[in-house]
């Protein structure tokens, strides 16, 4: 078996998004990350084509990580959220200048975001990136952390930190890691791909709740929004095999017409849904949890990478006051720290999704007269309004270093 080929402070396991921006945040501060790229082969994420909504707080942290420069040009701002339900009267809509920002956030397409991401963190002399990582099992070690792995073309190798951090929901390239994962199923589906509008969306953000599921469409330039519709899984399968056409059909028909006729012009994927709860099974482990790892939400609010980006910030933050090179990262208190420092923001953000997620899919007549309700009171009130805003752009909760603004 063969060792890496240096020492590395913490081993990072997940190179989509998030693990390729922690080992950046991380080598910012000094410290040396291995990446370990479980991604399946047959998974590009530079070809991913899910819009991604950005809240204000991403953006920060992005910025401070000297990476929004770069995707800025390409990103779309949301000037407006737009919540209403199918066959109800009550409507929200959220403008950003009334909220005292320029925008909610920002859309951008997965994959363009990867395309930035990952030439970043390559071109970093502290992080080496690990491809073609197989059957990655944890290998308990008396000190720090440890995974054995196959490595294609490589053989088996031993890859050790003081400090790992799981940040890829890929658990089948994964084994005999000591985390315990409560699956709870929607039994829906999400659909994703990219629309054509003959009506200029100007900036909105729409979350219409219909009885065919959720429907997020969130704008990518003046004329084009990318969708994510949440279904029942049967319907789902049907309304996959459908023709473009058809399907646009089917989606203005649950949809509206707020933005005129629709039209595909992206390839459309699927995919399951459900709440994903998972904790490091034992205690005094040198191990922590970010992103979908810890928590993979319903993508109803668009909070999941928002979340993890948060998630990116306070364990960047904690390793502050610790100095690289001097021995003195303790991977146990880091990792335990960690996860008491984000229980609170994980809970709320779970709240808030599975609630709309159960609130918005009954059909019984007291729950629908109570949402109904719920929006016309947030319709007409600007404090609640402000609030729900700040809840949005990921400003509710305690502010990190590189939110505010704080360089490593």
């Amino acid at each position: 078996m063969n060792s890496t080929s240096a020492p590395y402070d913490v081993v990072v396991v997940g190179a989509a998004l998030v693990g390729p921006i922690l080992a950046i945040a991380l080598a910012h501060r000094g410290w040396r990350v291995q990446l370990l790229d479980t991604t399946p082969t047959e998974r590009d994420p530079k070809t991913d084509t899910r819009p991604l909504a950005l809240s204000q707080s991403s953006i920060r942290i992005l910025e401070s990580l000297g990476l929004w420069q770069r995707i800025r040009a390409g990103a779309t701002p949301i000037r407006m959220i737009h919540v209403s339900e199918a066959g109800r009267f009550a409507k929200v809509r959220l403008r950003a200048e009334q909220c005292g920002v320029e925008a909610f956030g920002y859309v951008v397409n997965a994959g363009d975001l990867a395309g930035v991401v990952h030439p970043a963190a390559e071109v970093s002399e502290r992080v080496q990136w690990t491809r073609g990582v197989e059957k990655l099992a944890w290998q308990p070690v008396r000190d720090g952390a440890a995974f054995v792995g196959a490595v294609a073309g490589n053989g088996e190798r031993l890859f050790r930190g003081s400090l790992a951090v799981l940040a890829d929901s890929h658990t089948r390239a994964i084994e005999a890691v000591p985390v315990d994962v409560d699956e709870r199923p929607y039994g829906q589906i999400a659909i994703a791909c990219t629309l054509q509008t003959s009506s200029p969306n100007k900036g909105v953000a729409y979350e219409r709740f219909t009885d065919k599921g959720p429907v997020a469409l969130l704008p990518l330039g003046p004329s084009r929004s990318g969708l994510v519709w949440s279904v029942d899984a049967a319907l789902g399968e049907s309304l996959m095999v459908l023709s473009d056409a058809a399907f646009a059909e089917q989606l203005r028909a649950a949809f509206g017409h707020w933005l005129g006729t629709l039209e595909v012009i992206s390839p459309r994927v699927s995919f399951p849904l459900g709440l994903a709860l998972s904790r490091v099974a034992e205690n005094g482990l040198p191990l922590a949890l970010v992103g979908n790892s810890a928590v993979r939400p319903h993508p109803v609010a668009g909070q999941g990478l928002n979340l993890a980006l948060r998630d990116v910030a306070v364990l960047s933050d904690l390793l502050v006051d610790v100095q690289p090179d001097d021995g003195s990262l303790n991977g146990v208190n880091v990792a335990s720290q960690f996860m008491r420092d984000r229980r609170n923001d994980r809970r709320r953000t779970q709240h808030l999704t599975d609630s709309l997620v159960k609130g918005f899919g009954s059909a019984l007549g007291p729950v629908r007269w109570a949402r109904a309700s719920g929006l016309l009171v947030l319709s007409g009130a600007p404090v609640l309004q402000r609030q729900f805003a700040r809840i949005a752009m990921g400003l509710s909760t305690p502010q990190s270093r590189l939110v505010r603004g704080i360089k490593p």
